[in-house]
């Protein structure tokens, strides 16, 4: 999931809000680059990965002491 979030975040044909102008070249060119934090991935998982009505994915932005809902998962291949 994470290859497919950095090749959607890095696609330039994406306009999403996480461009911003890194500079400019020898031809006065921009050059751009992408700024983004953990905001980012929850809107790719909510709006491009999902594409939901409903919101599966919310930023936790303070600690939580009680679970609701238990998630697990395996690692496979190396």
């Amino acid at each position: 999931m994470q290859r497919e979030f950095d090749k959607w975040l890095y696609d330039r044909e994406n306009k999403h809000s996480y461009w911003e102008v890194a500079g400019e070249d020898e031809e006065g060119e921009k050059i751009f680059g992408v700024c983004f934090n953990g905001e980012a991935f929850v809107y790719w998982l909510n709006n491009v990965r999902f594409n939901k009505d409903k919101k599966v994915a919310m930023l936790i932005k303070h600690q939580i002491n009680y679970l609701r809902r238990k998630l697990g998962f395996k690692l496979t291949g190396a």
